[in-house]
């Protein structure tokens, strides 16, 4: 069929649609041509030509079920006056098995260390906040156990130690945590623990180490103390100058930059041990040492053990063989082996005064003396009162200990190398450091109810806590970046967040929205532990409300996650220090803005609780909502979030936080103290925007959604239809609002092209919508209008589509809809940074049959 044949059977067609459509609509009046009068069920014929464009008769029919509205219940409104919170004083326990070094070691009074989730147990509501609620005992269940906390309690890890009657290494060992509101510390034994071998003066562990002060394990009454002692980003102790990696913290001492500092000795870091008066040292003794020397490149000598007044000294010279110096600088002796770097080494120094006699041990070998540095004149030295480990404040040519730092013994007497390889096999990590299986948590003691009975009506008698501050920053989008945020702004109240209705994701109620940061949340401190368990909200209709959760987290930056892990254990789930944990300068938390770079965001979250909330009902005007799973909360949090899933109306939602009564350490009941506070930072915070409204309540509209899908298929003529479905749950109308989302967010221009870059089709948006503007489609229906004839289209032949996209701009006239249109299923950002794109790509065989391509691309 040649061109002009082509052209005369286009020609005859719109004269005879633009005939059919006088009749169809009874009037000639040209102002009422493209309109479609009968639209249910029917088929009706547009006349519209525009170039090479050419409808023909569109369709509309039902292609897919209809989505079905599940409304929720109302919420219960009922009014009341009390309510009541029950707590059950029961007893639990859980079995913990330890699997120790298969070396066939039996020890006796054998202290080991552990570690618990406290914080879970807590979370639970089972174990109370007092540590005296809790204790250990054998596998028979009765007999108790000596422990202490090291730290931690009520954090992620808390660090126990226990001493046990005696373990057989070759098997496991059973005991038993029992906790609870029930439990009294009665029955432990006085004194925690006795020393477990009879010349032991002084038994330190520094890794995992929390606070300067270190407490003997064997005399708790004891406690060492480190000096000038400083974290790091790479969580190490000390002044390190580069990250060590290790699966646990150890002290670092690097002294020797004492030299190049002004204030010389008070940036050296050492470990002070007292001792008590009585002790033998000046006489004879052993020292044991577990390290890891750090290599540098400064010919320097390192101190590692010397006493109060240098009387004797212990450390490496600068080709890092070991020495010993009695007295002077120098009546020395230096041993043979020089110690590399980055190993591990076990060293006992033994010391007998009385009788002439010092030796070394390394890895329970006992070490031979340089023939040249052999010789050490020995003399009386005065009694000890403490010992410094790896550092000599007042030395000026004699630097610190340079490395890590695992454990110290001290023991007051010189060893034998028996007892140097017993103590040895004690020693392994896994003997003091074992591994732990924990089972499930058993009720062992149902205990007697408490209850607190609560006045919903006059809460105001409650007390307020200061321990625990939240200041209620609402959503609101007069906080946003608009430019570059698709959310509707309404001219009338610019503080109204517009709800999409089809969006499945809980929508925030706290927190700032802007170009950089989502809704995290709002800014929450806290300095005791807490217990929460009631919200009241003032809310202009619960029924609105399908799930409604409260949320506490922590939030970390992730410009340096390993960074904000560690500090985030080290200073909230391990620290001692409440008032330290309260000062720490978290910085970008102050407003919740987490450092950002361009098109962030780079942060993460730490969820620490969360529960679902239920409404028990109305107390003059305010819905209290009790928590299915009360959360525990500590001062590592820093974030409060509130958050709902909306019910499938249409209406106005206003959300206030008034109240919420949680319980402290001491189960006393408390309410949280709210604010609603600026400061100056804000503005400076947000970039630099003036217009910062802090909003008394949250306001949110549930909008109608105009959700629908472009695609293209074949008709029963062989030609093509531009299928418009309506995928949501609202009914759509073609209006200009619709027009003007698809020239600026879609496509403005549609063009259809052989692979020969023949025009076919080359027409707009507006072109296409105009005919069927006023025009409804309901959910699961969609309108068919005809795009291509058969007789456009070539057999054996590829054709592009190809649109042009417009000027992305969100602004619509109307700010009560949200519309929301895909090609297909890729959305406007696939095509948003392109000129041109090619959204279909189709072949036509020999029988005129269309067969589609899914594959998107791109034309620069």
């Amino acid at each position: 069929m040649n061109m002009k044949t082509n052209q005369f059977i286009r020609t005859v067609l719109i004269a005879f649609m633009m005939i059919s459509l006088f009749f169809l609509t009874g009037d000639s009046n040209p102002s009422n041509q493209g309109s479609i009068t009968n639209w249910s069920n029917q088929t009706s014929t547009v006349s519209a030509y525009h170039g090479r464009f050419h409808p023909g008769t569109v369709r509309k029919k039902v292609i897919s079920s209809s989505p079905t509205l599940v409304t929720p219940p109302k919420a219960s409104l009922k009014e009341i006056q009390s309510t009541y919170l029950t707590l059950q004083e029961s007893i639990y326990r859980r079995k913990i098995e330890l699997r120790f070094a298969n070396n066939k070691i039996v020890s006796k009074n054998h202290i080991i260390s552990i570690k618990l989730n406290t914080f879970e147990m807590m979370k639970e509501t089972k174990l109370p906040f007092s540590k005296d609620q809790l204790y250990f005992t054998l596998a028979d269940g009765k007999t108790r156990i000596p422990h202490r906390i090291e730290s931690g309690f009520g954090k992620l890890d808390t660090k126990y130690w226990l001493q046990l009657p005696e373990i057989d290494s070759s098997r496991t060992t059973i005991l038993f945590v029992v906790f609870g509101p029930g439990v009294s510390a009665t029955g432990s034994p006085s004194k925690p623990f006795a020393p477990s071998e009879p010349s032991l003066l002084s038994f330190y562990y520094f890794d995992d180490a929390v606070s300067e002060d270190i407490f003997d394990i064997s005399h708790p009454q004891q406690q060492a103390k480190f000096v000038n002692l400083t974290y790091q980003s790479d969580f190490r102790w000390g002044m390190s100058s580069e990250p060590m990696k290790r699966d646990r913290s150890f002290p670092v001492m690097y002294n020797w930059k004492n030299s190049y500092s002004d204030d010389g000795e008070d940036d050296s870091t050492y470990l002070v041990l007292p001792l008590p008066l009585s002790n033998p040292l000046h006489q004879s003794g052993s020292l044991e040492v577990n390290i890891n020397r750090y290599d540098i490149s400064e010919p320097i000598t390192q101190v590692l053990f010397t006493d109060q007044s240098h009387q004797m000294v212990f450390g490496l010279l600068p080709d890092r063989k070991p020495y010993f110096q009695l007295g002077g600088k120098f009546n020395r002796i230096v041993w043979h082996t020089s110690l590399q770097s980055d190993r591990w080494y076990r060293l006992v120094l033994t010391w007998d005064l009385v009788h002439h006699e010092v030796l070394l041990f390394i890895n329970e070998k006992k070490e031979t003396l340089l023939p040249s540095k052999s010789v050490l004149q020995f003399a009386s030295i005065k009694p000890i009162s403490a010992i410094l480990l790896g550092g000599v404040p007042g030395f000026s040519e004699e630097y610190g200990y340079n490395g890590l730092i695992e454990y110290l013994r001290l023991y007051s007497k010189a060893l034998t190398l028996p007892e140097i390889v017993s103590s040895q096999r004690l020693q392994l990590e896994k003997n003091r450091f074992p591994d732990l299986l924990l089972g499930k948590t058993e009720l062992i003691q149902l205990g007697k109810n408490k209850q607190y009975w609560i006045n919903l009506l006059s809460t105001q008698s409650i007390p307020v806590t200061e321990k625990m501050k939240i200041n209620l920053i609402y959503c609101n989008p007069v906080n946003d970046y608009h430019q570059y945020d698709s959310t509707l702004i309404d001219p009338i109240d610019p503080s109204i967040n517009t709800i999409d209705r089809l969006s499945k994701e809980a929508v925030p109620v706290f927190g700032m929205n802007s170009h950089f940061w989502s809704n995290v949340g709002t800014s929450a401190k806290i300095s005791e532990n807490h217990m929460v368990y009631f919200v009241g909200l003032k809310v202009n209709n619960p029924s609105y409300i399908k799930d409604l959760s409260l949320e506490f987290k922590w939030i970390a930056s992730y410009d340096d996650k390993e960074y904000a892990n560690n500090w985030y254990r080290e200073n909230y789930f391990q620290g001692q220090n409440e008032e330290e944990d309260e000062e720490t300068e978290t910085g970008w938390l102050d407003w919740l803005i987490p450092s950002a770079k361009a098109c962030g965001p780079f942060y993460s979250f730490f969820q620490l609780g969360k529960s679902k909330l239920k409404l028990i009902g109305i107390a003059d005007g305010i819905s209290w909502y009790q928590l299915e799973q009360p959360i525990y909360v500590n001062p590592s949090i820093s974030v409060m979030q509130l958050s709902y899933h909306h019910a499938n109306v249409l209406g106005y939602l206003t959300i206030q936080l008034t109240d919420m009564l949680c319980l402290n350490e001491n189960r006393q009941l408390f309410r949280v103290k709210l604010l609603n506070e600026n400061n100056d930072n804000f503005v400076q915070k947000l970039g630099g925007k003036d217009e910062i409204v802090i909003s008394p309540e949250y306001k949110a509209k549930l909008l109608v959604t105009e959700k629908g899908t472009l695609t293209f298929q074949q008709n029963e003529d062989l030609g093509m239809d531009i299928v418009f479905q309506n995928t949501g749950i609202d009914p759509i109308i073609f209006d200009k609002n619709t027009v003007h989302y698809f020239e600026n967010n879609l496509f403005y221009g549609l063009s259809v092209y052989t692979l020969q870059e023949k025009l076919i089709v080359d027409t707009t948006i507006h072109e296409i919508l105009e005919p069927v503007l006023g025009l409804t489609i309901q959910p699961g229906e969609a309108l068919f209008y005809p795009f291509l004839y058969s007789f456009d289209l070539d057999k054996d032949t590829t054709y592009k589509i190809v649109v042009y996209e417009g000027s992305p701009n969100f602004d619509v006239a109307d700010y009560d809809k949200i519309i929301s249109w895909s090609i297909g299923d890729n959305p406007f950002d696939e095509f948003y940074y392109y000129d041109t794109t090619i959204i279909q790509k189709f072949w036509v065989n020999s029988k005129g049959k269309i067969q589609f391509s899914t594959q998107v691309k791109h034309e620069e």
